[in-house]
């Protein structure tokens, strides 16, 4: 919504309304949500069946939740399965991305892997078309940048659980070689 607000009323590039529009996500207080969902509550009669806005107000709407703190996989997939329908590839690659981080958020490596690769294939049939001359500005957009950092951030998480799991193998290992009632210290 902000992006959309940025770019077609006040006619600011698209690359820089992203940028504009990551730092505010980051700073919005709590009645500016409020305001921007009653915006997108507004919003969604015009969609008016139109299966691509209906999916990016619901894209929205779970980006929205997710900065709230709230379940937003079910907006997020619903917005991922109308944008797939519409055959929307950036919207589904951003869908997917933002399913990605949302499961991160709760910790679920696994799914966000899964989604991430979905992302990576769509990015790389999109590149695909690109010609190569424009390749390093194509993978410089704040699409693709965010795209790497959620890959950083879930190989990172994975390798946390990793450690963990070592950790607690190490740890049951230890006190499967303690006689019984061995004083721990």
């Amino acid at each position: 919504v902000m992006k959309n607000l940025f770019v077609r009323f006040l006619r600011v590039d698209e690359e820089q309304a992203d940028l504009d529009t990551c730092k505010l996500e980051h700073l919005i207080s709590p009645d500016t949500a409020t305001r921007a969902q009653s915006l997108l509550d507004e919003a969604r009669p015009l969609a008016c069946g139109d299966q691509r806005t209906e999916a990016r107000l619901n894209l929205e709407q779970g980006r929205l939740e997710r900065f709230r703190g709230r379940e937003a996989g079910p907006l997020l997939t619903e917005a991922l399965e109308l944008l797939r329908r519409s055959g929307d590839l950036e919207g589904e690659l951003e869908a997917l991305h933002a399913l990605a981080d949302s499961e991160l958020d709760r910790g679920d490596t696994i799914f966000a892997r899964q989604h991430l690769e979905q992302a990576s294939e769509i990015n790389a049939a999109i590149r695909s078309r690109v010609p190569e001359a424009f390749h390093e500005s194509f993978d410089s957009t704040l699409v693709r940048r965010r795209l790497a950092t959620t890959e950083l951030r879930a190989h990172a998480l994975e390798h946390e659980g990793a450690s963990t799991t070592q950790k607690d193998r190490a740890r049951t290992k230890d006190a499967s070689c303690r006689p019984p009632f061995a004083k721990i210290v």
